[in-house]
Parts: structure tokens; C-alpha cells; sequence
């Protein structure tokens, strides 16, 4: 006899094949059936006789590092007094299944964990449309906790391109949590979503520079504040320096100069001053010695950063704001980029009433396309499926032997204890569909801050607004 952690089974045999890979018990039912199925007759003390038999071979969950697979032996009996045809019955698999329920269940908590349909197939031998049937089979009868159906607080809104479609991206920014993905990011799509939620609860909104977002924003949710995301004002000013840079660099290539110190130096100007090297510093003041307009544009960039490093108040940024508009370069590739700031500069100053960025919006992208590339081209619903489960699975504790407390086998738990760990295992991410009341996690920049010595951080600004103070003393006694 084996014990495999089957009460339903017995197993009299334990075979090996030749190359060491897998494992087969040889199986039958316990004991037999007691009572005929048949209702029509009475019966007494009904006894059942072997009819014939057939043998199911089922795939099981690993053991050994090995693959098992169980013989089982199913027979049918026949009644004694009526002659109705009993057969065997199990709960440990599905009547015309060739894998167990247990296996079933590790298949859908290796996809929650983030391997792919192919992977877990190739594991265990099997078609990945086995995998991909036991995945829905669990997302169908869970489909109501696969959907967060509450207003979160901050809202995050973005898009994600995948398969030649841009998908709506909606996360709750507070809670760090993934609510939805939209099969398009049209404007009635995002009106019919934000139309289901409550006005009052949901304070503020973060974005990018759609104005198709803020539109359906403002008339859906009118008192949510709309921020702007502060990565994305500055990539809009980044963008601009580098047209800066690309326009000198054609310039010269019209004029047969070699234009490769150009391209090689593309990082060191979108690189923060604070972050050069010794060697980068003194690289970039040359460039600026040979190109001034490269100073006047690159110090666009580092003192509109300085709005947000150092502005305490609304008042202060805004101010700050006007001054630094008013300072823009007049270059013919910054006009756009300050008729936008103009205009949205309500979205991005909101950020001193609400200081949310979308950075989780955005990395929550990252891991969706990651996701999607790794499965090489899920469906729509697969792919939204998996992304929910996946991204909002708790993180599990690292496990460490050195704490953990150790036990002789006869002292754990029975096997329906352990079936119920199981289940715990993969229920557990979506157990909790309310959002948490545990206090936020900390805003990005308030984690570069701290990461960043305050000392460090008041020296380089320091030193970056007295070289800007004294160049713009330099060209006005040029000019005059």
C-alpha cells in the first residue's frame, strides 16, 4: 500500500519507467457501493457482484521531481436484486477527466504566479489548451471577484498598446491595484466606466496629456481634481530639448560635419543635473561653452524640476509656474510645448492639492505588456483575466528555514486540511475585493527625496541656479 494523499483510493503498486521520469501507482476504489441507485424497487440488503471493469489513466501532481500518473481501476457492479449497473464514483477528478482536481488546481496557481500556458504544459506533458481550460474553468466561476466594482479614491487612467490596440488601463492609485482593462480606449468607453462610479467618493483623477480623458472626467466625475502626471510634463519638456538637439545635429550634417558626437551625446542632456558625474558635468559645460542655446534649454527642463523639488504650497508652484513660462526659450520647437502647458496648467498644478503621480498606472503597463508578450498573443479576455489575477495577487513572505518551525510528518494535518491550504493558496488573491484601509504607499517622489540626501540635492540646486544666475549676467553684458 502507498499513501499518495488520496483517501478515496488504494494504491497496490508503485512502477517506474525506465528513464526516471515518471512515477505510476497501479489504484482501485476502497470499497464498494452500498446502495442501488435504482428507486423504482425495494430493496433489502442489495448486494453487488463485478460486471466488468476498465482502467483511467489520470495525470497527478508531481512527486519526486517526477511526473506521476495513476492506474485507476474502475469497475462496475451489478445489482443483485434488479440488475441496475453500478459503477464506481469519485470526487478526486471529473467524470471523463484525464487529470485530477489537484493538479487542476496547481495548473491555475502557476498561471496566478505568472507562468505561461505553454510553460506549465511542457512541465507536465500535456496540451497547453489543457491549462488554458483549467484557467477558465476557475475564472468563470469566479468572475464576479475578478471585477472591482468599487469607486476608489484616486483614480488612475491610462492606455496600454498591445496587438495593435490601445487598451484602457484603470487602477486604483491609493490602494496600488489594477480595477479594469478596457477592450479599447474610446471616448464612449471611458464615459460608460466612469459613469458607473460614485461622484463623491472619487477625489482625484491622474493621467497623461489626453485631453479625451479630462473631457470625459470633467463631465462625469465635475469635482474630481484632474492631475497631470509629473513624469509626463517633464518628458514633454525632454522631448523638446532633444528637437533641439536633433535641429543642430541636421544642421551640421547639411554642412558635411561628422554628426556622430551628437547621437552620442543624447543621454548626457536628458540626464538630471544632480545625477551627472564629475566627467559629465564637465562634458555637458562644454557643450553649453560651444552651444549656448543647449544652456538656455536644458536649464528650461532643470528649473521647471526645481517647481516641483522645492514649492510647498499651491501659491508657491503657481507662481513658480508663471515665472518659469515666462522664462521659456523662444525657440520655434518650444512653442508648442508652452502652448500646452499653458493651457493644461490647472492639471498640473493640481498636484500641490493632490500630490498623486501615475506612476503606478504606468508600471502596472509595463507588467501588462510584459504578460502579454510572454504569452505571445493572448485573446482580449485571457489576457485581462490573467493581468488581474496576476498584478493583484498578494506578494508572498519570504520563506526563511532558519525561523520556520519543523515537525514530524505525523504530527501535520490531515489530507482535507491540506486540501484546504491548497485552495487558500490561489482563493487567497481574491479573497479581498474591498479596498484596504491600510495606510498609502508612499508617493515616488517623497521615496527619491528620501533616497536622495537633502544636502546633496541643496548643493546641486545651489550650484545649478548660480551657474544659470551668472550666464544670463554674461549674454546681457554681451548684448549691451
Amino acid at each position: 500500500m502507498y499513501d499518495i494523499g488520496i483517501p478515496e483510493i488504494k494504491c497496490t503498486n508503485r512502477l517506474e519507467d525506465t528513464q526516471g521520469r515518471s512515477i505510476r501507482y497501479d489504484a482501485e476504489a476502497i470499497s464498494r457501493p452500498t446502495v442501488c441507485p435504482n428507486t423504482d424497487i425495494e430493496h433489502d440488503t442489495p448486494r453487488f457482484h463485478v460486471h466488468s471493469f476498465k482502467n483511467n489513466l489520470l495525470r497527478d501532481t508531481r512527486s519526486e521531481g517526477k511526473l506521476v500518473f495513476i492506474n485507476l481501476k474502475v469497475q462496475r457492479y451489478r445489482c443483485s436484486e434488479c440488475g441496475k449497473i453500478v459503477s464506481d464514483t469519485f470526487s478526486f477528478y471529473d467524470k471523463h477527466a484525464h487529470i485530477t482536481n489537484r493538479l487542476r488546481e496547481e495548473f491555475v496557481r502557476r498561471c496566478i504566479q505568472g507562468e505561461t500556458f505553454s510553460y506549465i504544459a511542457r512541465d507536465y506533458g500535456v496540451d497547453h489548451k489543457t491549462v488554458s481550460a483549467a484557467f477558465k474553468a476557475y475564472t468563470a466561476t469566479h468572475n464576479k471577484e475578478l471585477t472591482y466594482s468599487y469607486t476608489p479614491e484616486v483614480l488612475g487612467i491610462d492606455e496600454a498598446h498591445i496587438d495593435d490596440h490601445y487598451r484602457l488601463v484603470l487602477t486604483d492609485v491609493k490602494q496600488q491595484r489594477l480595477l479594469d482593462i478596457k477592450k479599447d480606449n474610446k471616448m464612449s468607453t471611458v464615459k460608460t466606466y466612469l459613469q458607473t462610479l460614485d461622484k463623491s467618493t472619487c477625489k482625484c483623477v491622474t493621467m497623461d496629456f489626453a485631453p479625451t480623458y479630462a473631457k470625459c472626467v470633467r463631465t462625469a466625475l465635475p469635482d474630481a481634481l484632474i492631475v497631470i502626471d509629473k513624469f509626463h510634463v517633464v518628458q514633454e519638456i525632454n522631448r523638446c530639448l532633444d528637437n533641439v538637439r536633433k535641429d543642430l545635429q541636421n544642421l551640421y550634417r547639411k554642412q558635411g560635419i561628422n554628426i556622430r558626437r551628437f547621437k552620442r551625446s543624447k543621454r548626457l542632456f536628458m540626464t538630471n543635473w544632480e545625477d551627472l558625474s564629475d566627467r559629465g558635468a564637465e562634458a555637458l559645460s562644454g557643450w553649453f561653452n560651444e552651444f549656448p542655446e543647449f544652456y538656455e534649454a536644458y536649464m528650461c527642463k532643470e528649473t521647471f524640476r526645481d517647481i516641483y523639488l522645492t514649492a510647498n504650497t499651491y501659491e508657491q508652484a503657481s507662481e513658480m509656474f508663471d515665472l518659469w513660462l515666462d522664462a521659456i526659450p523662444d525657440f520655434e520647437r518650444f512653442f508648442p510645448m508652452k502652448k500646452t502647458m499653458t493651457q493644461r496648467k490647472a492639471h498640473i498644478l493640481n498636484y500641490w492639492h493632490f500630490q498623486w503621480a501615475n506612476a503606478y498606472t504606468e508600471s502596472v503597463n509595463n507588467l501588462i505588456k510584459g504578460i502579454e508578450k510572454a504569452g505571445r498573443g493572448y485573446k482580449y479576455d485571457t489576457l485581462r483575466e490573467r493581468c488581474l489575477l496576476e498584478i493583484n495577487r498578494p506578494k508572498p513572505e519570504k520563506f526563511n528555514p532558519r525561523t520556520a518551525e519543523y515537525v514530524p510528518p505525523e504530527v501535520l494535518s490531515s489530507e482535507s486540511d491540506s486540501i484546504d491550504c491548497r485552495k487558500v493558496l490561489y482563493n487567497a488573491v481574491l479573497e479581498d475585493t474591498k479596498p484596504s484601509t491600510e495606510p498609502p504607499l508612499k508617493d515616488y517622489v517623497v521615496i527619491y527625496l528620501e533616497m536622495n540626501s537633502s544636502e546633496k540635492r541643496q548643493t546641486a540646486f545651489i550650484s545649478r541656479m548660480k551657474e544659470y544666475y551668472d550666464r544670463l549676467r554674461a549674454l546681457e553684458q554681451r548684448s549691451t
